[in-house]
């Protein structure tokens, strides 16, 4: 059970990451995917949508549904959060 725990908690957060490097990226941008009635990409899988929905509810992302593709982008809270992150692992190293 914890070890379905942890896996979840690395996939949100590798979920928010990209989003993160994506939004960063050459141009300002949001992620597009295949929506789950489309029945191909990674949004077929449970646990992935499952991931996407809780970032979303917790005001991480944002998704949109636009003509049969889900639109991905990472809020401000997100990007936060993500930072935080980034900086509390580096200040812990030194």
């Amino acid at each position: 059970m914890n070890d379905n725990i942890r896996d979840r908690q690395r996939l949100r957060i590798q979920l928010l990451q990209d989003l993160y490097e994506y939004h960063f990226g050459p141009e300002e941008r949001s992620f597009h995917l295949p929506g789950p009635k489309k029945n191909v990409g990674p949004l077929t899988d449970k646990e992935t949508r499952l991931a996407y929905d809780y970032l979303h509810k917790k005001g991480l992302i944002d998704i949109k549904d636009v003509v049969g593709y889900m639109h991905f982008s990472i809020t401000p809270q997100g990007i936060d959060l993500i930072e935080e992150r980034i900086l509390g692992e580096r200040a812990e190293q030194i």
